[in-house]
C-alpha cells in the first residue's frame, strides 16, 4: 500500500514502476526538485528542464499538463522546447517540501481516460506523501517530548532528593 510510511522518494521511484506497467509509455523521467537545483532521479535519461514555469511554481495539483505551445505560458516557453522532443507531459507531484516531476512521452496511449487515470493516480502519491512526512513529523516530536519528559522527572527526582537532604 502506497499509504505505509515510506519516505517520498521512494514512493516517487514507485509511481516510476506503476506508470511504466500500467500506460505503457514510450519513455518516462522522474525529475526530482530539492529546492536548489532540478536532477534525473530515475526513469529515462532526458533533457533537465530549466527552473521556470511550473518548475518554478510552488502550488500545482497533481495534473498532467501536455508539453505543448498551447501550454507554453504554464510550463515556460523554453521547457516546452527543450522537452517536447522527448516528452508529452508532465506530471507535478507536490507535497510540501516534496516536490517531484514526471515526464512522459505517451506514445499510442494518449487518450483522456489515461490522462485522467494519471490525475488520479497523482492526486493520491501526492496524499499519500504528504501523510508520511506528517507521520515522521509526528514520530520526531513524540521523540522530543520523551526526551523532555525524561529532563524533567531527572529534575524533579534531584530537587526531591535536595529536599530530603536538606531536610535532614
Amino acid at each position: 500500500s502506497i499509504f505505509e510510511p515510506f519516505p517520498p522518494e521512494f514512493l516517487a521511484n514507485f509511481l516510476v514502476d506503476v506508470m511504466r506497467e500500467s500506460f505503457c509509455p514510450k519513455r518516462i523521467s522522474l525529475i526530482k526538485d530539492d529546492g536548489k537545483e532540478l536532477s534525473l532521479l530515475a526513469g529515462d535519461k532526458c533533457e533537465i528542464p530549466f527552473r521556470e514555469g511550473i518548475f518554478a511554481d510552488h502550488h500545482l495539483s497533481p495534473v498532467p499538463i501536455s508539453l505543448d505551445n498551447g501550454h507554453a505560458g504554464v510550463v515556460g516557453a523554453r521547457n516546452v522546447e527543450l522537452l517536447n522532443r522527448q516528452c508529452s507531459v508532465v506530471l507535478p507531484i507536490i507535497a510540501g517540501e516534496d516536490r517531484f516531476f514526471y515526464l512522459l512521452e505517451w506514445g499510442t496511449m494518449h487518450t483522456r481516460e489515461a490522462s485522467d487515470v494519471l490525475e488520479l493516480i497523482g492526486g493520491v502519491t501526492a496524499k499519500a506523501m504528504a501523510m508520511s512526512r506528517l507521520r515522521e513529523e509526528g514520530a520526531s516530536q513524540v521523540f522530543e517530548l520523551s526526551k523532555r519528559e525524561f529532563a524533567l522527572r531527572s529534575i524533579h527526582e534531584a530537587t526531591l532528593s535536595l529536599m530530603e537532604n536538606d531536610a535532614e
